[in-house]
């Protein structure tokens, strides 16, 4: 008896070794996007109910970033409820997890809220429920995670978590604060590093942002996304020539990397090299085609060839991806200026300056289109608007006598 309870000792240590290194083995094809590969080792993990809530997370990254499918795992969710071997508070807190990225937030909060009824110490939850009533406008920036205290705080994951969403509201020196806390628990981080160079490049500081991704590039020297983020730096340098040696090296490592194809193909445009852009952008949209960056780019090498009617097109498949983006809405309308199309470039102005009515481009737009379809008392009205958010503007007075001076000689 005494030998078949060692036996089965060493059988427990020995699956937990051989189920961490699998896990192992799936966060380093996550870290590449390894979409597949990284797939098929989590759901091995998560049939062995191995860490479950690690295990869901990664799955939800992967659905999330790689297939653009959480419906899919959210049923898996479902199932697993029905299992009495996994941890009932887990399942519900990642099911919470896949709601708040579907923008379910009501669904959200109440497994936030449950499974805090269940443990009030839960700070996974607690980061979660803060991030959504924040999305429902019922917590105020001052007031999010308060209860997180980042000097005695061990949990260097949830650190950089919440690093990422002050990020993502554009609160850069919080962001910065608890990211460094968190590289603190955990130097040697090459997605911490890279998250660094990320803020870095949002504040325009590229020689900081290109030292971060470099410091990460130790640790993880063949990481598409961090090849991708250096090359994406240099091409904000207009270091044309080292940002395609860093986009050819991410696709060296993957080469279904669609966002590098895309990222390369704006270093060629920028190289004056249309056409092998445009392949470029094509061949990624053969990989997929459900990520509006890739339509916007695809309709910027379009326009850059004056294939101005295609370009028009895959503005649109951006804009149902993406509807209030104003930089694709910007480029549809200088398409349709270059098509003459002034009742749509005014439709289009509109719609840019109902989210930004101080956009100085739309306004020009819109004073064109107005121009144009002899439209002038409404182009005047709209110089007055104009200069109410830009009073004195020499463009604009500048702008308005030779738009008058042109309506004269007609």
């Amino acid at each position: 008896m005494q030998y078949k309870g060692f036996h089965m000792l060493l059988k427990k240590i020995f699956y937990f070794f051989y189920n961490h290194k699998l896990y192992n083995k799936s966060v380093d094809s996550l870290s590449k996007e390894y979409w597949d590969d990284a797939l098929k080792i989590s759901n091995i993990l998560l049939e062995r109910n191995y860490n479950t809530s690690l295990v869901l997370n990664n799955l939800i990254i992967i659905y999330y970033d790689g297939f653009n499918d959480l419906d899919s795992l959210l049923i898996r969710v479902e199932e697993l409820f029905l299992n009495e071997d996994y941890d009932y508070f887990v399942l519900l807190l990642r099911k919470g997890h896949i709601l708040y990225l579907q923008n379910k937030y009501d669904e959200a909060l109440n497994c936030f809220n449950e499974v805090l009824d269940n443990d009030s110490c839960d700070l996974w939850a607690y980061f979660f429920k803060c991030c959504t009533l924040h999305k429902l406008n019922e917590l105020k920036d001052s007031e999010l995670f308060n209860r997180i205290n980042p000097k005695n705080c061990n949990d260097d994951y949830l650190l950089f978590y919440i690093a990422r969403y002050f990020y993502d509201i554009g609160m850069y020196d919080k962001s910065f604060y608890y990211l460094n806390q968190s590289l603190k628990l955990k130097p040697k981080s090459p997605n911490k590093l890279m998250f660094k160079g990320e803020v870095f490049k949002s504040l325009e500081k590229y020689d900081e942002a290109l030292d971060a991704c470099n410091e990460a590039l130790k640790y993880n020297p063949k990481s598409p996304p961090l090849w991708n983020l250096k090359g994406i730096i240099y091409n904000k340098l207009k270091d044309y020539n080292n940002a395609i040696k860093c986009f050819d090296k991410t696709l060296e490592i993957n080469n279904k990397y669609y966002f590098a194809l895309a990222n390369k193909s704006n270093a060629l445009s920028r190289l004056g090299d249309y056409k092998s852009a445009l392949k470029l952008n094509e061949k990624a949209l053969d990989l997929t085609q459900d990520y509006p960056e890739l339509w916007y780019n695809y309709g910027s090498s379009l326009f850059r060839n004056e294939r101005f009617e295609e370009a028009l097109k895959a503005y649109d498949k951006s804009l149902k991806l993406s509807p209030n983006n104003i930089t694709t809405l910007s480029a549809k309308c200088e398409t349709l200026v270059k098509l003459k199309n002034f009742e749509e470039v005014l439709s289009c102005t509109e719609e840019i300056l109902k989210i930004d009515n101080e956009n100085s481009y739309a306004i020009d737009s819109k004073l064109t289109a107005l121009e144009n379809l002899n439209r002038y008392d409404e182009m005047l009205s709209t110089y007055d608007d104009a200069f109410k958010i830009y009073p004195d503007d020499e463009y604009l007075i500048k702008d308005k006598k030779e738009r008058l001076s042109r309506i004269n000689k007609t």
